[in-house]
């Protein structure tokens, strides 16, 4: 872990968190990753454009319209929708033009955050009667995986059904530490911890729509942050969503750069 960390390697440690998670979507079995061209391709086989995708690898030269069109001409073979990637360290303006050009669509610019765990102060207490358990085990797996999809992508049976095979460790993957909210005994909310590039990465933060507006979002956030933090981390990164930026903000979250999410394929509302 890096003794002090610059905006700049801030920046790129999000980025280097952030792509080091989605690839890894793309492991056996069930999932494939490729670098090519100078883009990493990773898919899930899973018709959901979260679960596969495309990045900058970082090698010199930037993304070239080769590098487009034989990522394009992959995932529209095989039917998968996807999101690419731009990365501030990694690809110019460029890259988001071209990719509107290929028919990609920008989805957004999400804020990537950074909260210095050497300085933030401790976690508050959680809502009244929010119970936060951290989780290893395959079965509660399967509860945290219906309870992230119910809170966050809403994604039809057949998709939920394989969310913990994405989500499940390698043997001696020591990066994830997943987290799980309930209320009265009934799981309502998310988080997940991943350790990559000497930050602690924030995912999977989500509530059931009939439980927000408490608060038990930003205490599964700041679970997960304390976790990190409590290991020797020295910060916490995420990329944020429209919806959560706010929140984390009022955490002591800082933009440190953004990321652009293109789209390929999807239904509106996915």
């Amino acid at each position: 872990m890096p003794e002090s960390s610059t905006p700049v390697d801030l920046g790129r440690a999000v980025e280097a968190n952030h792509c080091a998670f989605f690839v890894r979507i793309g492991r056996p079995p069930g999932g494939e990753s490729r670098t090519h061209l100078g883009t990493t391709r990773y898919e899930s086989g899973i018709r959901h454009p979260v679960f596969n995708g495309a990045l900058s690898s970082g090698s010199a030269g930037g993304t070239s319209p080769q590098a487009i069109l034989d990522v394009l001409t992959h995932f529209k073979a095989r039917g998968l929708p996807f999101t690419w990637w731009s990365l501030p360290s990694r690809d110019s303006d460029d890259l988001g033009r071209a990719l509107v050009a290929s028919g990609l669509v920008l989805e957004g610019e999400m804020p990537g955050m950074a909260l210095d765990l050497r300085t933030s102060g401790r976690p508050p207490p959680a809502p009244a009667g929010l119970e936060i358990t951290a989780l290893e085990d395959p079965p509660n797996l399967e509860v945290y995986c219906r309870t992230l999809n119910a809170g966050d992508f809403q994604a039809p049976e057949e998709i939920a059904r394989a969310i913990p095979r994405l989500l499940a460790p390698d043997p001696g993957d020591g990066r994830f530490r997943f987290f799980l909210g309930s209320l009265d005994g009934r799981p309502v909310a998310t988080s997940l911890l991943f350790r990559e590039a000497g930050v602690a990465g924030i995912y999977g933060v989500a509530t059931v729509p009939e439980a927000r507006r408490r608060g038990i979002g930003a205490a599964m956030t700041l679970a997960a942050v304390d976790a990190g933090r409590r290991e020797g981390f020295h910060h916490a990164v995420l990329v944020a969503t429209a919806m959560g930026a706010p929140v984390y903000r009022r955490l002591g979250f800082e933009e440190v750069c953004r990321i652009g999410a293109y789209i390929w394929g999807a239904a509106p509302g996915h």
